[in-house]
């Protein structure tokens, strides 16, 4: 988790050397963001294999996002696009020049239930809200805007995904 100024720092010059095509510098993003994003992956899915397979999916998806632009995001942003990110190829959306450029995955029933590879039992928003939710990073508000939805569907798909699990 990056929770001191140096790590932000760090984040902050590898995604820059990332953009400017240096090939070590993503080795370095990995280091700092693999960590939570296969939390992420798990707690969402419970299967270590496919957690795996999604997070080093994700890491090749955010490279390209990274270099398709000159991207200039602080800290918390780029952790929030790597666990979109995560939680989209979950979703087994398909890579995308840009996140914004797709319809989202979370919206208006869009979801392919049969693609879904989240944790059994619960719905895709209620892994994905429920997994966010674990990482103690965001708020409800915050999960609301990553995913597209209103605050009090995030804290109905947290109740009733807590509820399933209990």
């Amino acid at each position: 988790m990056v929770n001191s100024l140096a790590a932000e720092g760090a984040l902050g010059r590898a995604a820059r050397d990332v953009t400017r095509g240096d090939p070590v510098a993503m080795g370095a993003l990995y280091d700092l963001l693999s960590t939570d994003a296969y939390r992420l992956a798990l707690i969402a899915c419970d299967r270590p294999e496919l957690a795996a397979r999604v997070v080093e999916e994700a890491f090749v998806h955010l490279e390209h996002l990274l270099r398709a632009e000159d991207d200039r995001r602080g800290a918390a942003d780029l952790m929030a696009l790597t666990h979109r990110t995560v939680l989209t190829r979950l979703l087994g959306g398909p890579p995308r020049k840009h996140e914004s450029q797709a319809a989202d995955p979370f919206r208006g029933g869009s979801v392919d239930l049969g693609v879904w590879s989240g944790r059994p039992g619960l719905s895709a928003l209620q892994s994905c809200c429920v997994a966010l939710g674990c990482l103690r990073l965001y708020t409800t508000g915050q999960i609301a805007e990553m995913l597209g939805t209103d605050d009090g569907a995030v804290k109905d798909a947290m109740t009733e995904g807590l509820r399933a699990l209990a």
